[in-house]
């Protein structure tokens, strides 16, 4: 009986010591377990920082692109309603100036020619002749030296 009780001593001291062992390797592993997860864990906030982040930039942008549309709409609306007002300005301008322009496109004349030369002072009645090398030219004079451009009284020779 004594030398069972030996045995079971040994067995038993055996088993301690075989259960220490195992049990300093699982709370090794735990231990190694733990700081992985501890730095997974870590990682996982660093990265739901991050994409925060990114959320919060993404909403900061589009709220600028929302922003730069709402102008450029309105930039556009302004820029054709001026492009508008500028043709109808044109338009109503080249209409009034067809309806109401007196005004007719004037060639250069060649200089006309007066005989008896000009300077002379004639003492009895005498014919005058104007005369252009320009085709169709009309020649507008006056008796009183005026601008026949601009005066009231000028004649026009033919």
């Amino acid at each position: 009986a004594a030398q069972v009780l030996a045995e079971d001593r040994r067995m038993q001291e055996r088993l301690e010591s075989e259960l220490t062992g195992l049990t300093r390797r699982l709370k090794g592993s735990v231990q190694a377990m733990h700081s992985t997860l501890v730095a997974d864990n870590r990682q996982l906030d660093q990265i739901d920082s991050d994409v925060q982040k990114g959320q919060e930039k993404l909403v900061r942008v589009n709220t600028k692109v929302d922003d730069q549309r709402k102008a450029n709409r309105r930039t556009t609306c302004v820029q054709c309603l001026a492009f508008l007002v500028v043709i109808s300005l044109f338009f109503g301008t080249f209409i009034m100036m067809q309806l109401f322009s007196k005004a007719t496109i004037r060639e250069a004349v060649a200089t006309p020619t007066i005989s008896p030369p000009g300077g002379e002072h004639l003492t009895h009645p005498s014919q005058v002749r104007l005369r252009t090398a320009t085709n169709g030219a009309v020649i507008l004079y006056t008796l009183d030296g005026s601008d026949p451009g601009e005066s009231k009284d000028a004649k026009t020779y033919s």
